[in-house]
């Protein structure tokens, strides 16, 4: 992942702060295309956040009906596929649903560490669980 400051601070700053930065309407799209430029290099990619959470062992729990289900689902993409369903059905509620540790949805839960979330996870706080598997 691209260190966003830094590269603010080595390409765009010393743009605006050159005692020859002018006005012009040249230098002011330039920046604006540096910025997208850095914004885009600095934005995590759901495919690879995806990859990061399923590698580091953890899952989604989700119920039918809740809004931030969907949020969730959405906001980690289609390439995440380690979910759980917690939809009654016929037999009841499935085994996985039935862990105490489940206080709310959506529910993330890590295999291999035991940490728990509770609640709609933006991208970057999922990126963050990815890589530090808490």
């Amino acid at each position: 992942m691209v260190d966003c400051i830094k590269l603010w601070q080595r390409i765009i700053l010393p743009c605006v702060m050159s005692d020859s930065f002018e006005s012009g309407a040249l230098v002011a799209a330039g920046l604006i295309l540096l910025t997208i430029l850095v914004i885009k290099a600095c934005s995590p990619s759901k495919k690879l956040v995806a990859e990061a959470l399923m590698g580091s062992g953890w899952t989604l729990y989700t119920r039918p009906g809740c809004g931030y289900c969907t949020k969730q689902l959405k906001i980690v993409g289609s390439k995440f596929t380690r979910t759980v369903d917690c939809s009654p059905n016929a037999n009841g509620t499935p085994m996985a649903c039935s862990d105490p540790s489940i206080t709310g949805f959506p529910f993330w839960k890590n295999s291999k560490t035991g940490a728990t979330r509770v609640g709609l996870q933006e991208l970057s706080e999922l990126e963050k669980m990815a890589t530090r598997g808490k």
